[in-house]
């Protein structure tokens, strides 16, 4: 059966469209405006920022944050105590020009949490059942979250179980609570071993066993 010359441009038509749509949709995917950026740090609304407060890129880029995906992460001083001393949002976050960052109740304007702080942590690494009175520290001897974090320990549950040095020879050398525990700021790590370590008599009881068969 032959085709006539209006079937055959039909045919000649829908071959065209089937070989150049994938090649045109391409394009007008690639010239559409890019997403707004996600962070998976805080709930921050880039979105919000640009659109309703009306920021212009070069209010933050490049002077505050780098316009490269986590930059500002990888950077080593995007802390808390950081945005305190004016870096990072912190800029405009300051108590007046929007809300500060260590204003009360505004942590969960940003972070996915109220951010209480736990009145007790029990490490279970990589010693079981240290217990750290963390409302003493916090609430009684008034030590400011940014004494030790993120310096010290990230503001993360069980991060710093995670860490290869968590041990005690760390700590002896100024790391975690070693930086306070050192005789002098507050008791050392040596001695008063029942004071965090749970079943403790003292601090024989802790020491490693001796190597010697003849020592236990």
């Amino acid at each position: 059966m032959k085709l006539g010359m209006e079937a055959k441009s039909l045919v000649f038509i829908g071959m065209l469209f089937a070989v150049c749509a994938p090649a045109l949709a391409a394009e007008q995917q690639a010239a559409a405006p890019s997403a707004m950026p996600t962070y998976d740090i805080s709930l921050f609304s880039h979105d919000f920022h640009v659109r309703k407060v009306g920021f212009s890129c070069d209010d933050c880029h490049d002077s505050l944050f780098q316009q490269v995906s986590g930059a500002a992460k990888a950077a080593g001083d995007f802390t808390m105590s950081a945005f305190d001393q004016g870096k990072y949002c912190g800029a405009c976050h300051d108590g007046s020009t929007a809300f500060a960052v260590t204003e009360g109740g505004s942590c969960a304007r940003c972070h996915d949490s109220d951010m209480k702080a736990p009145k007790t942590i029990v490490f279970g690494q990589p010693v079981k059942a240290v217990v750290f009175d963390h409302d003493n520290h916090a609430e009684e001897l008034n030590i400011a979250c940014s004494s030790c974090h993120e310096s010290l320990f990230k503001m993360k549950r069980g991060e710093s179980e995670k860490q290869p040095d968590f041990t005690m020879q760390a700590m002896y050398q100024g790391k975690y609570c070693g930086a306070c525990h050192e005789g002098s700021a507050a008791f050392s790590l040596r001695t008063r071993c029942q004071a965090c370590h749970i079943g403790a008599q003292d601090s024989s009881s802790l020491s490693p066993p001796s190597k010697d068969p003849g020592i236990r």
